[in-house]
């Protein structure tokens, strides 16, 4: 998942079932974490924002 609109299909998508897997899970967690780092090198590695991932 590459994009806002396909991850808020998926997203909406598992909330409308009530409940999620752990693969449904762990891609959610995924695209997070992708996401974060992305915006860690965009800010060369702010500090408070790793600590806030973290």
């Amino acid at each position: 998942m590459n994009s806002y609109q396909e991850i808020n299909t998926f997203i909406n998508h598992v909330y409308g079932e009530n409940r999620f897997s752990n693969d449904e899970f762990q891609t959610i967690f995924h695209y997070a974490n992708h996401k974060s780092d992305t915006i860690l090198t965009q800010f060369d590695k702010n500090q408070e924002l790793a600590d806030f991932q973290q």
